[in-house]
């Protein structure tokens, strides 16, 4: 049976975070099972909340897309002509065809 470091284990545990890729690569990467993968993320987590802190996950955020008029879009014909529009009460406004399936 093989042991790995903390270090080591660490180190898998950020990248499976960080990685676009499927745990499934990032394990190949490392020469181990998937499976080690999830545990030593579970392990992680639960001892980050043993010790009163909060777990984290790291998330990109990526510049919102240029947003297009409603207009502008069936001009384009991406839209059948009718749309639904949601307005949330932070002013965020989430519109779609109502063609969506």
């Amino acid at each position: 049976r093989r042991w790995h470091a903390p270090e080591f284990r660490a180190r898998v545990v950020i990248a499976s975070y960080e990685s676009r890729r499927p745990i499934k690569e990032v394990a190949a990467q490392y020469g181990i099972h998937p499976s080690l993968v999830f545990r030593w993320r579970r392990e992680a987590r639960a001892k980050a909340q043993a010790k009163g802190g909060t777990s984290f996950i790291p998330v990109m955020v990526a510049p919102p897309p240029e947003p297009q008029p409603l207009e502008r879009r069936r001009e384009q014909g991406t839209l059948s002509g009718q749309a639904v529009s949601l307005v949330f009460p932070d002013g965020v406004r989430l519109e779609f065809d109502t063609g969506l399936s």
